[in-house]
């Protein structure tokens, strides 16, 4: 395979799990930049182009998120491949004309997913899949002209558009990521009884259930092998 350079937009706040998933999963050469801190890149001369999850909401007001999405406007514009996943999924959105709203709930956890359609970057992932998740917005439209691909009873769990793909849950999680975050979570929507429950269920034999999601990433690169040798899909 060809060399390969992935832009890794890490908007997690340098979480200390980011990086790391993200580069385990890819499987290329990933540079990483804290979009948090005002850290863009300075041109658009990537293969592809990752948006991490963040706890930050896309419709807050915060500078870097302003200047996020104008650079992310500009990568669209260009068609380089993009993959979106859970902040990323839904600032993808809003670039691309889509609305993302608060769901005054939280999904967090194991939870089952249903693929919609056939779409390459869910390819060899079963029908119904498990996956973690861990959000409290949610993209409640997709853009003009996307295609819903995976959906679940919280609702858009994913959403392709030419050379973009984005995922609503966590395919890059370890457990060390859920076994870390998850009971930082706690609080009104989120008692410590649903903590507990969830960090009982953290084991090596869920966790290879769930490790089912990471195909996606091979997907995604053998979508961005073929836009480099042949040109947008």
């Amino acid at each position: 395979m060809e060399r390969l350079q992935v832009a890794v937009l890490d908007a997690s706040y340098n979480d200390g799990h980011a990086r790391r998933n993200f580069r385990r999963e890819m499987g290329v050469e990933t540079i990483e930049f804290d979009v948090t801190r005002g850290d863009l890149p300075q041109n658009f001369d990537f293969d592809a182009i990752v948006v991490t999850g963040s706890r930050a909401s896309v419709y807050w007001e915060d500078e870097w998120i302003g200047n996020l999405r104008e650079w992310l406007e500009e990568s669209v514009r260009r068609e380089i491949p993009h993959l979106g996943v859970c902040f990323g999924h839904q600032i993808m959105a809003v670039v691309l004309g889509g609305k993302v709203e608060s769901m005054g709930d939280f999904e967090i956890g194991y939870n089952e997913i249903q693929r919609v359609g056939e779409n390459r970057l869910l390819e060899g992932i079963s029908e119904t899949f498990v996956s973690f998740s861990t959000h409290g917005d949610a993209v409640v439209e997709i853009p003009p002209g996307s295609l819903l691909i995976a959906e679940n009873e919280y609702g858009i769990q994913g959403w392709n558009k030419g050379n973009i793909w984005t995922v609503q849950f966590h395919p890059e999680y370890d457990l060390k990521t859920i076994e870390d975050t998850t009971p930082k979570k706690e609080g009104p929507l989120i008692p410590r009884a649903k903590i507990e429950k969830i960090l009982a269920k953290s084991t090596k034999v869920t966790y290879h259930k769930i490790s089912e999601t990471k195909r996606l990433f091979d997907n995604f690169i053998e979508l961005v092998s073929e836009v480099k040798r042949h040109g947008t899909n």
